[in-house]
């Protein structure tokens, strides 16, 4: 093989290699994606049935940093943990989670995306608060830090 064809083979291999580590896979009962260059994990969908749901703050040894718009909304769940890797939080995230009376927020610094990614005023009172939990009954749309 001459050097032309061994350079085009490289860059195709690599290319192909790049593709496939970006595809959307699954882990647990999340939907996520490798992210480029950074490497981190966004979870861009929720798929299990579970009350209580922890976020995890690594996958497969890479940093889970980001929440995608849309992820878990209109899901089923009362409660979730979001570890101290999350720094993004994207539109309506949570949004129509009637269920979910209990959030934790293990930073103070995470980003949310707009008021709606939560159902009720948690977004303000987290700007306001910071880390920790909140917590709201399921009818009411005013959340509590606790």
């Amino acid at each position: 093989m001459n050097m032309k064809t061994v350079f085009l083979f490289t860059l195709m291999m690599l290319f192909c290699l790049t593709a496939c580590v970006q595809k959307d896979s699954s882990y647990d009962d999340f939907e996520i994606a490798l992210v480029g260059s950074t490497r981190s994990v966004h979870i861009t969908g929720y798929t299990g049935s579970k009350n209580v749901v922890r976020i995890p703050s690594h996958i497969h040894g890479v940093t889970v940093t980001t929440i995608e718009g849309m992820a878990i909304a209109g899901c089923s769940i009362r409660s979730v943990n979001l570890p101290h890797t999350i720094t993004l939080i994207g539109s309506s995230a949570f949004t129509g989670c009637r269920n979910l009376t209990k959030v934790t927020f293990a930073r103070s610094d995470t980003t949310i995306d707009s008021i709606d990614a939560f159902p009720g005023d948690l977004h303000e009172k987290y700007a306001s608060g910071g880390a920790g939990t909140y917590t709201r009954s399921r009818r009411q749309e005013v959340w509590k830090k606790r």
